[in-house]
């Protein structure tokens, strides 16, 4: 992403509640309210090499899918993009239902991280502690 500078200082950066996945998607939709058009440049192409920043490893795993699922009940409140068809509570439910019936450990874990997410975005936890770090995987 590029950005002119006075145009995100005016907007605000990025908002620091959101720790991983749909900061960027959040910093969109600010840019759109305030006016401002979203360039997308077809011609730039950059491979992304997915899953390979860390070995694999389950906590980690665990960790970004909780974030996944906390961040997207965040955006979803704080732009008011909820109905009673697409909440959190729902969101949570639908997590939950794929963590007990999916096939894979792999996508059980997923889908219980996320749903361990959006559960505590429903009890008002933070995606930080109180000393600022990003929560941490729950798993042993």
């Amino acid at each position: 992403m590029l950005f002119d500078m006075n145009k995100l200082r005016e907007i605000g950066f990025f908002d620091e509640n959101i720790f991983l996945f749909a900061e960027e998607t959040e910093l969109c939709e600010r840019t759109i309210k305030a006016g401002y058009e979203i360039k997308l440049c077809r011609d730039v192409y950059f491979n992304h090499l997915v899953g390979q920043a860390s070995p694999p490893n389950p906590k980690i795993e665990y960790m970004k899918w909780w974030h996944f699922g906390w961040s997207q009940c965040y955006l979803m409140t704080k732009h008011n993009h909820t109905t009673w068809y697409k909440n959190p509570l729902r969101k949570w439910i639908n997590y939950r239902i794929h963590s007990f019936t999916s096939n894979s450990s792999t996508k059980r874990l997923k889908w219980g991280a996320k749903a361990d997410g959006a559960r505590a975005f429903i009890r008002r936890e933070k995606a930080f502690d109180k000393n600022g770090n990003a929560k941490q995987s729950n798993i042993d």
